[in-house]
């Protein structure tokens, strides 16, 4: 052995020089280079920690540096086994492939670079031996093994990668969740996780549940932490253009000052030139794709969203803000009753043409009674009184498993009346749900979000659920992933309550309902006055209330024990 070649032998105990200097790959051009660690790379191996969440732009490497670091551990270390989930089978085996290609050329020939490793990779390959190759698995001599495939169930894993979790999550949650259950549990405390993705899917779905864990975790995080790793386009050099044209578009200009300002990110020309030539191909995709900011990555809006364009320019208005209520005005309560017995409930205060969205509530698991009281207690805590409940359709018939004294079941409306609240109205099918999301989309240009009420997340029995805003930016048509084709039909998931509760608002504008005034005084059960003013008594025996479709109100009645 010669002495430049006992001097590279000496290299190999350190990984960083091992991951520089003796792999191959195939560049984005195709080309048979040696790999080298990029900015991304480096930066995520010095912050690395046991359990990692990777948020970032495309193409920085982070898949083809998982592959290597991969590689390399099984090639130097015994008994060995990594695994990688990737959102298609084709997927995790090109995965794979960068492995077996970096495997079988170590002892290429280099006569570019300063080391020359292709007897050290000789060396190797005699030493570790690849003795199985079947598309999912590759199986080396020393015992060490890496599979791939879109999920992963038994054995002990010393790395896992899990690629594309954003796509998975918000395509295949079931899929999610079965790499939450099981492939995490396979691998040990101590050994590392990382989960490298860019997101979709809005504020709901695995991939954001992992997202805002790990940014939750300490600044000096356990083994059983997660740590947040953010890389954004504008670190990269690549993304800039030589002697660019400057930018005239004025939106493009506007969200180029505002990442100033509000970030401190100040971008070359040549950087702004790129990202607008890119935005003009990506368009709505370009947030998702290129993030300049973590929010922005799980603000931007989602495929087939159908309040996400107008919460973006909610967003991009500042109509998403602090404020309070304003007094003496008006305060609805618009419902939505789950099939789930989930339940929804929103508080808005209409000034002027604005609609105030001042408050958001989600729960599940209880009966009609815990809503009156939590309603109750908001009236308290406020020093107001709301002035109309509006509730969906099915609140004259849907039940919560609640009988009056002559056993028979009572309908929430039922329910809610003999518990105090006769301020309440139910709204008419229609007979198409978009003409209330129609409804909805045409309203939203005049409501202002209340920030921190109607932006926080909910956490209950260790699952997070999404925000009152969160759920209307991924509130999405149902996905076809067989056939990529949108189906006219809203999905229904974690989301839907939250909008079909504030749709129900929309229909009650629509209907006539909202108005500066209250619509009955509190607690008065002898008379109902509804929009137009008309009136009607009612005997002892019996509970009025309106239904009100976009025309004139009905009266439905209904007999009650008093």
């Amino acid at each position: 052995m010669t002495a430049e070649e006992q001097a590279l032998h000496a290299k190999l105990k350190g990984r960083l020089w091992r991951l520089n200097n003796l792999y191959w790959i195939e560049d984005k051009r195709g080309r048979k280079v040696k790999f080298r660690l990029n900015w991304a790379q480096r930066a995520f191996l010095a912050a690395m920690h046991w359990l990692n969440v990777i948020l970032k732009a495309r193409q920085l490497g982070m898949s083809t540096l998982m592959a290597i670091y991969m590689l390399d551990t099984c090639l130097f270390g015994r008994n060995k086994t990594c695994g990688i989930i990737d959102k298609t089978d084709p997927d995790a085996k090109k995965k794979l492939n960068k492995m077996k290609f970096a495997y079988d050329n170590l002892d290429c020939e280099d006569r570019c670079s300063g080391a020359n490793t292709a007897a050290l990779g000789a060396m190797i390959k005699g030493d570790v031996r690849l003795i199985a190759d079947n598309g999912h698995e590759l199986k080396f001599s020393n015992e060490s093994k890496i599979w791939a495939g879109t999920s992963l169930r038994g054995g002990t894993l010393q790395i896992l990668h899990v690629s594309e979790l954003g796509y998975i999550a918000a395509n295949f949650p079931k899929k999610a969740e079965e790499s939450r259950s099981g492939a995490f549990n396979t691998v040990d405390q101590g050994c590392v996780i990382v989960i490298e993705s860019t997101h979709e899917g809005g504020k709901t779905g695995l991939n954001y549940e992992m997202i805002v864990t790990a940014q939750e975790s300490p600044a000096d995080p356990s083994p059983l932490d997660w740590r947040f790793h953010f890389y954004a386009w504008w670190q990269d050099t690549e993304y800039s253009l030589a002697n660019p044209k400057p930018v005239t578009d004025e939106k493009m200009l506007q969200y180029f000052a505002q990442l100033e300002e509000q970030h401190g990110i100040s971008l070359t020309p040549g950087q702004q030139a790129w990202y607008a030539g890119k935005a003009r191909t990506q368009k709505a995709a370009m947030k998702k794709e290129y993030p300049s900011t973590p929010e922005e990555a799980v603000n931007a809006v989602i495929k087939g969203a159908i309040y996400g364009e107008q919460i973006s320019q909610m967003r991009a208005a500042g109509r998403i803000c602090e404020f309070n209520l304003q007094p003496g005005m008006p305060i609805y309560c618009p419902w939505d009753i789950g099939v789930s017995d989930f339940v929804d409930l929103w508080f808005v205060q209409p000034v002027g043409m604005q609609h105030l969205v001042f408050d958001f509530y989600e729960n599940s698991g209880y009966g009609v009674a815990h809503y009156v009281e939590y309603v109750r207690a908001w009236e308290k805590k406020h020093g107001v009184t709301i002035t109309l409940h509006i509730l969906p359709h099915d609140a004259g018939h849907r039940q919560f498993g609640v009988s009056d004294s002559n056993g028979k079941s009572m309908s929430v409306i039922q329910q809610l009346y003999t518990m105090g609240i006769t301020n309440a109205v139910v709204v008419s099918r229609t007979s198409d749900v978009w003409i209330g999301i129609n409804q909805l989309r045409a309203m939203m240009p005049n409501m202002v979000f209340h920030k921190t009420n109607c932006q926080k997340d909910r956490v209950k029995d260790g699952r997070r659920y999404p925000s009152g805003i969160g759920a209307l930016e991924s509130y999405r048509k149902a996905d076809d992933s067989n056939t990529t084709i949108l189906k006219e039909a809203p999905l229904h998931d974690d989301n839907s309550h939250a909008s079909d509760a504030l749709r129900a608002y929309a229909e009650g504008f629509a209907a006539g309902m909202i108005s500066p005034h209250a619509f009955n005084e509190p607690g008065k059960k002898k008379s109902v006055t509804v929009h137009t003013g008309s009136k009607r008594e009612l005997t002892d025996d019996e509970i009025d209330f309106p239904i009100v479709t976009a025309t004139k109100p009905n009266f439905r009645k209904i007999r009650v024990k008093k």
